[in-house]
Order: structure tokens, then C-alpha cells, then sequence
């Protein structure tokens, strides 16, 4: 070093960066100008209020809470820095509370973090509904008189007969409980049911006062609770003669009048029965049901289901999007339908839907969730598949390595 004449310079620049929150400066500025804390600073001057205090910056604390003023920009922060970063996962409200009562305070606090977590889209689209299902129990009409109305189900999955059916169409009577089984099978359309309808049902009920014996007496011979009596009793007026039934169902032959008479009384019964079954059903069900009602122009999110079979890891049930929107409601069908205004991608699907898929928007958000982007089907369900992996690491067990990694989905942000 010294024949090449070199100086060593023993200088070294040294580079400090600080960090500042600077929340506690914009909540002493806007102390200044808030009613509110002036009437605070005011019970202070007079020692109305000994929990409170002054720093040496003139800053009002509340037992080591910061107090803030009225200014709905700095709540707005505090909020969401509280709620809506990476490092705070949506607590929820409770969780929420006692975070922020322990630095923070102001007035009717707890009723403002209420109102905020309820308003957060990714809460409402993504967080199950902790309450009791929407829609209280709307029990049918009750048929005025037999075979007036009916309802109607498919039996499917059963074994083939050498007929080649495989399933059962079921057709009941609502007032007299009185039921029709007709063998189908899967293939047929709208044309052969038609058909069948015409052979079974129409040709035997067209006329109310027709009496010819339902084969399926085992089914239409059991007590019902609802009507108290059986299905061919409440339908003939007397009980289907069988070895244990012989002598009880007897020859009974009614004419004119006094067969009109039996019959209007008998139907008169069996509606009074079903009043008094649907009022005690209703009464039970709404134990567990909720009253929700929406007006029309208000938003809703519409509640979807992710396919089955499209599970990874036992976890994307859980975090996929249980609700897509918000749509907005166009009219009310009735007391627990409602029409919405679907985008054009579900155009296939019917816009009436029960007010239990339905969960209320308070603040229409940003952005929406696309049903395009989603993928929805007919049916409400959408397919969900991986878009990129974002991070991998490995865990180690006492005699190896898993790795893992950290995958976007579609339909899922970042976070």
C-alpha cells in the first residue's frame, strides 16, 4: 500500500429511517375544531369529569384511551385499519370492540363498529349468516273441496323392473291426504307425464263425487295426524274394507241429498283438521325462522353454493363465496318472494327467489362479484379452479419435509 501511495479514508455514512405513526397528530388537530370535545373540555374546567385528562400536547385521553372527535374521515381510518388490513382478517364486531376500546374512544363507539362490520362486502358475501333462516312459515291454502288441489314428486334411484321403470311419480291430494303411484321411468317428458296424468288422475277425479277404489289402499288406509283419519276415509267417507277393517266399513249406501250432506261434512272436518295441524306446525317452525321482509329498489347479495366434488384440502368449501352481487330487488312477488334485476349472463336463471336466499346489502360496495366471473349455473352453483400459486414453503415433521404452497383461486382475491 504504501509504494502505490494509497490513503485509506476511515469515513462511514450511516442512514436512519424512522417511522411515525401520525394518527395521534390528526386526532389533536381535529379535537380543536370538534363541538363535541369542547363541551368535554368544558365538564373538565369545571371537574365534572375526573376520568378524563390532558397531556402535555393538549391531547384529551379517556383512561390511556385516546379520544377521538367527531370527523368521520379518522374513524373511517381507524375502522378500517382495524378491520379491513391483512394483518386484522375481519374479526368481527365483538372482536373489534375489545381491540379498539383498549386505545380508542367516543361516543355510541360500539354501535359504529356494529354498523361498519355490518356494511363490509367481503364479510356479507363470504361469512355465513349466524341466524336463524329467513322467512317465517307460509302454510298452503286448504283445498275447498277433493282433489282440488294436489302436489307432486319423483321417487328416482330405484331397481329397474322388467317393465323398464325406475321410478315412482307420487300425486296427492292436499285435503284428503289421498295419494296416486305411478311407475315411470327417468326418460320420459313432459308428453308422456301428460299422458299418464290424463290415464290416472283426470279420468278418475274429473267429477268430485266419483267413487271408484284406489288400489294403493296400504298407503291411503293409515291414520294421517293432520286430517285425523285416513286418506280413503276423508275422500269416500267410510274406510276401505280390509280383513282387519271388515265389519267396521260395512254396507253404507247414501242417495240425493243425504249423500251431498256426508260429503260437505266430511270435507268441512277435514279442513277444520288442517287448519288447527298447519297453525301447530307454524307455531314450531317459526321458533326457528326469522321475519325478513325487503321492498322493492333495496339491494340484496343472492346466495350460491360451489359444486360439489371441487373440494381441495377439505378447505375451499369454507372459503368460497356463499353470496354474489348485490342485485337490486325489482318487485315483490309475495310475502317471501322476490324478483331481482339479473345481469344478462343469468338471463337462464329464473329471477324469483325465496327471501331465504336473499341477505341485505347496507352499502352497495366498490366493486361486485360478477356471476360472469363465477361461473354460475342454473342450479346457483359455480366451479371454482386454481389461477396462480402465490408463496410455497415446507414443513417438517420428525422424519420429513411436506411441502406446501399458497394458491389463488378464482373468484378469490389475495387476501
Amino acid at each position: 500500500m504504501e509504494q502505490l501511495r494509497l490513503d485509506f479514508v476511515t469515513t462511514k455514512q450511516l442512514n436512519e429511517l424512522r417511522v411515525r405513526c401520525t394518527l395521534e397528530d390528526q386526532i389533536r388537530q381535529a379535537q380543536k375544531d370538534c363541538p363535541s370535545i369542547a363541551e368535554l373540555k368544558e365538564g373538565m374546567e369545571k371537574d365534572l369529569l375526573p376520568d378524563f385528562r390532558t397531556d402535555d400536547r393538549g391531547t384529551i385521553w379517556l383512561k390511556g384511551r385516546l379520544c377521538v372527535p367527531l370527523d368521520e374521515g379518522i374513524r373511517e381510518s381507524i375502522l378500517t385499519e382495524a378491520y379491513c388490513t391483512k394483518y386484522s382478517i375481519h374479526p368481527g364486531s365483538t372482536k373489534m370492540y375489545q381491540d379498539l376500546k383498549k386505545l380508542f374512544w367516543w361516543k355510541r363507539m360500539k354501535r359504529d363498529i356494529a354498523a361498519f362490520v355490518a356494511q363490509c362486502d367481503t364479510c356479507n358475501r363470504i361469512k355465513a349468516e349466524k341466524q336463524r333462516l329467513a322467512g317465517l312459515l307460509k302454510p298452503s291454502d286448504i283445498p275447498m273441496w277433493k282433489w282440488e288441489k294436489i302436489t307432486m314428486g319423483f321417487i328416482v334411484g330405484l331397481p329397474r323392473t322388467p317393465k323398464g321403470n325406475d321410478s315412482i311419480w307420487v300425486i296427492i291430494d292436499r285435503l284428503t291426504k289421498s295419494a296416486h303411484f305411478i311407475p315411470v321411468k327417468t326418460i320420459y317428458r313432459t308428453p308422456k307425464l301428460a299422458e299418464l296424468y290424463v290415464q290416472h288422475i283426470l279420468r278418475l277425479h274429473g267429477a268430485p263425487l266419483s267413487i271408484i277404489s284406489d288400489r294403493e289402499f296400504s298407503y291411503n288406509n293409515s291414520y294421517q295426524a293432520s286430517i285425523e283419519m285416513s286418506p280413503f276415509q276423508a275422500l269416500y267417507g267410510h274406510q276401505c274394507r280390509t280383513p282387519l277393517m271388515w265389519e267396521e266399513a260395512g254396507e253404507r249406501q247414501f242417495f240425493g241429498l243425504a249423500m251431498f250432506e256426508e260429503a260437505a261434512e266430511n270435507v268441512a272436518k277435514v279442513r277444520e283438521n288442517l287448519r288447527i295441524a298447519q297453525s301447530c306446525q307454524k307455531s314450531y317452525a317459526d321458533k326457528r325462522r326469522r321475519e325478513l321482509a325487503f321492498e322493492a329498489g333495496e339491494f340484496v347479495y343472492l346466495k350460491v353454493s360451489p359444486l360439489r366434488g371441487t373440494k381441495r384440502f377439505h378447505m375451499r368449501g369454507k372459503l368460497a363465496p356463499r353470496y354474489v352481487g348485490p342485485y337490486r330487488i325489482k318487485k315483490k312477488i309475495r310475502d317471501l318472494a322476490y324478483e331481482l334485476e339479473l345481469p344478462e349472463h343469468l338471463s337462464r336463471v329464473h329471477p324469483v327467489f325465496h327471501v331465504s336466499q336473499l341477505r341485505k346489502c347496507l352499502r352497495l360496495p366498490d366493486t361486485q362479484i360478477s356471476p360472469e366471473a363465477v361461473d354460475l349455473q342454473d342450479n346457483l352453483e359455480y366451479l371454482e379452479y386454481p389461477v396462480q400459486i402465490l408463496d410455497q414453503a415446507e414443513k417438517g415433521t420428525r422424519r420429513t419435509r411436506i411441502p406446501v404452497c399458497k394458491v389463488l383461486w378464482s373468484n378469490h382475491s389475495e387476501r
